[in-house]
């Protein structure tokens, strides 16, 4: 159990706030990312990367590909329409699927997807699995194609500043995560799989050295740190955890298609980027 630093008091693993002195411990995703045994067995694994990266004459191309990972930033999804209000509304907020539920202003998804999107948000975050919300680590600022109906996903590249006191990693998509380790809910959670925004780094490369060969181009590592291509099942990330919602201050850019099917939407797009470029925000277009 963790111990606020301020009055010494125990803490319960979810807590933002000490209970006996209000002092604020932390946000309770990066405090599990940041315990000792978790970067410890990162350390680990990460070094052994550079081991078998070092066996292969591939030291140098992976410690190139560590130097770009430091200048990756997590992008969040959305369909146009909430794109529009964060662009048009400046008291709106990104919100998650918990809360859309809650608030009725989304539907729950269907039994068995609502079932299992609990059960591994459970074992991840406990008590506030309704505070976090979802993005990619990305390199290109473009994010995950697999998400929104009709090619209407919309990437939100986040500011450092906005997300990295409360932002924490996992190695992959939760759900997979849990199937491949066989989670349940008397299962603790293997270590050395997380990190903290600043040791996202390491996390990249204790992942994904591997695939770092000597003669790699770097303009093949945004791929090989976010390959989406529309299939959920198939999509390979990094996920961020990000602790509590964000407006659209939070963004730096956008990427998507500006000229979808619908001319309704192409209408929508065309007012969307006129105001991002008005709030000095960069568009990226996606095919």
């Amino acid at each position: 159990m963790d111990l606020c630093p301020n009055c010494g008091s125990p803490l319960v693993a979810s807590e933002e706030k000490c209970p006996t002195c209000g002092d604020h411990v932390g946000f309770p995703n990066v405090r599990a990312a940041s315990a000792p045994t978790e970067r410890l067995a990162l350390q680990q694994r990460y070094q052994a990367a550079l081991e078998r990266a070092e066996l292969r004459d591939a030291k140098e191309a992976v410690a190139d590909f560590r130097s770009a990972a430091e200048s990756s930033i997590a992008v969040a999804n959305c369909g146009l329409y909430l794109l529009r209000q964060l662009v048009t509304d400046e008291n709106a907020l990104y919100t998650n699927y918990y809360l859309g539920v809650l608030g009725e202003v989304r539907r729950a998804a269907e039994r068995e997807n609502d079932t299992q999107r609990r059960a591994v948000d459970a074992l991840l975050f406990g008590g506030y699995a309704d505070k976090i919300r979802f993005a990619a680590l990305s390199l290109d600022a473009v994010g995950l194609k697999s998400y929104g109906k009709e090619g209407l996903s919309y990437g939100l590249g986040l500011r450092d500043v906005a997300i990295a006191k409360r932002a924490s990693l996992l190695e992959e998509n939760e759900y997979n995560f849990a199937k491949r380790h066989s989670l349940d809910a008397t299962s603790s959670l293997p270590a050395g799989y997380r990190s903290s925004w600043e040791n996202r780094r390491e996390l990249a490369v204790a992942k994904l050295a591997d695939l770092i060969w000597p003669e790699i181009s770097p303009a093949e590592y945004a791929g090989i740190l976010l390959n989406s291509k529309g299939d959920r099942a198939t999509d390979q990330f990094i996920e961020v955890h990000i602790f509590g919602t964000f407006n659209i201050n939070a963004v730096s850019s956008v990427s998507g298609t500006s000229k979808p099917e619908r001319p309704d939407d192409r209408a929508v797009v065309t007012v969307v980027r006129e105001l991002l470029e008005t709030q000095g925000k960069k568009w990226i277009e996606t095919l």
